[in-house]
């Protein structure tokens, strides 16, 4: 087994810096016309947050520029480095606005479930510490998709698989919508004790990876299913040269 004791955390001054740097960001891609909503978890497990010294988890706001059609063909990538994701999304049916919110408030305002993929841009390499790196890269955020919608209600009633499909490869795993909502719970109360904002209704969330993170391959599927309910797919095609850069 791993020993994480000795990974080092970033400094305070390191994460204020990066949160800065994630600001800027965010304005930035405001003021060329793109609009929030919603955000993306990241590292949102202890084994992953130890792993890379992370305080907690990790966030980045999703624009609508960034999400691509169900079903479409994704040429914005570059091989070698793009890589994939299978998620559940949460969308939120009214607000949410902690602190002290948990993860039955979430699911008392989640409107719908779905399948998604996330397609995370190259992280930065300038940075002193991976952790800082990706918050002020937004959690990485590049490009997502989302598939069909799912009543919350069909999940809590009997365990729900969701089936990551990779090529000819796919993985399950089952579904802990609880552990989903308390992600959803914490960032939302983050956001209230950092800058007393708000979750708003039709907030879509991204809720961290379901399996490891894969590489993209050109002329291939991705996609991810939640049991027979819901599916979403995509259609890997030849990258463009210049790989589609969102910033």
């Amino acid at each position: 087994m791993s020993d994480f004791s000795t990974v080092r955390r970033p400094t305070s001054t390191e994460i204020a810096v990066a949160q800065w740097q994630r600001a800027e960001t965010v304005r930035r891609l405001r003021r060329a016309g793109q609009r929030i909503v919603g955000a993306k978890l990241a590292v949102t497990t202890s084994a992953a947050q130890a792993r890379i010294g992370a305080p907690g988890q990790i966030h980045g706001w999703l624009t609508d520029a960034m999400q691509i059609g169900d079903g479409d063909v994704h040429t914005s990538w570059t091989p070698g480095r793009s890589r994939g994701e299978g998620e559940v999304a949460v969308m939120l049916g009214s607000s949410l606005q902690g602190p002290g919110l948990c993860g039955r408030d979430v699911l008392a305002s989640t409107s719908a479930v779905c399948p998604a993929l996330d397609l995370p841009s190259s992280p930065q390499t300038n940075m002193p510490h991976i952790t800082t790196a990706m918050i002020a890269n937004n959690a990485n955020a590049g490009h997502f998709v989302l598939g069909g919608s799912v009543d919350p209600r069909r999940l809590s009633e009997s365990s729900a698989t969701a089936t990551v499909q990779v090529g000819e490869s796919a993985q399950s795993v089952v579904i802990d919508l609880e552990v989903l909502a308390n992600s959803v719970a914490d960032f939302a109360n983050e956001l209230a004790d950092t800058d007393g904002t708000s979750l708003p209704v039709g907030a879509v969330i991204l809720t961290g990876g379901l399996t490891g993170s894969f590489d993209l391959q050109a002329d291939s599927t991705i996609g991810v299913a939640i049991d027979d309910l819901a599916t979403v797919r995509l259609r890997i095609g030849a990258p463009r040269r210049d790989g589609g850069s969102l910033k």
